[in-house]
């Protein structure tokens, strides 16, 4: 039976299953028949280090100084079909726990490969705002090894200013002999910085958002039912 983290309000009550490997990324992607992005990604691979404590979890490079490119701190490789096969790289910011966002161009994708291969630099185009962060949450996967979930929601945002709704989680792994969920969290609580956290996986949808104009079509529509509804039932009363 799986143990869940129920310390303290970092921690979720209720973890969920994760997996191992990485999976599917749906977000959108600009394309000249549909300014919005949709499709789908994984990330395919990270080149550099996670750290994990109370206030957050941290990437950093292990191949590039990233201190000009603030607030950027690292960059992952995207495997993308559909819309988004057009990207092989996204830069990444750090993510602060509890969430105070929201967090504009927590994603900024790139067509070129990340670097060291490419000469990347974030140019605020194709980008994804956070706008909500779970609870970490915290679940026994084997003796020894924990998983470690946050889960997002947030907006695409393509080169040409449409929106697209977004929401999916990323994963770690946290592995020590004999540790134990009571034992991670009451560590974690005590300000201790875990730096041997690895990448497990990331998975992410997205949708397209209405344009105003739709919205209050379907809202005029909805009010039209709702008085011929109401007509009808006082005819009946009647």
């Amino acid at each position: 039976m799986a143990i869940q983290s129920t310390i303290f309000s970092k921690i979720s009550k209720a973890a969920i299953a994760v997996p191992i490997i990485a999976v599917g990324v749906a977000f959108n992607a600009a394309s000249a028949q549909a300014a919005a992005l949709t499709g789908n990604f994984q990330i395919g691979n990270f080149l550099g280090e996670l750290a994990l404590d109370s206030d957050g979890v941290y990437f950093s490079s292990d191949h590039v100084d990233y201190s000009g490119y603030d607030p950027y701190t690292s960059e992952v490789s995207i495997n993308g079909a559909e819309d988004f096969a057009q990207f092989k790289s996204a830069f990444i910011q750090d993510i602060s726990i509890p969430f105070s966002g929201p967090q504009e161009s927590f994603f900024d994708f790139s067509v070129e490969d990340p670097a060291p291969l490419g000469a990347n630099t974030p140019d605020g185009l194709s980008t994804f705002d956070l706008t909500k962060v779970s609870d970490l949450m915290v679940e026994q996967e084997d003796e020894g090894s924990l998983a470690l979930t946050l889960e997002f929601a947030g907006n695409f945002i393509s080169d040409t200013q449409d929106t697209s709704y977004g929401k999916g989680n990323l994963t770690f792994q946290f592995a020590e002999q004999g540790v134990t969920v009571e034992d991670f969290e009451s560590r974690l609580a005590g300000g201790e910085k875990f730096e041997n956290i690895t990448f497990s996986g990331a998975a992410f949808a997205a949708k397209d958002v209405p344009e105003p104009a739709t919205m209050l079509g379907l809202m005029a529509v909805g009010g039209v039912a709702t008085t011929a509804i109401r007509k009808r039932k006082e005819a009946v009363d009647a």
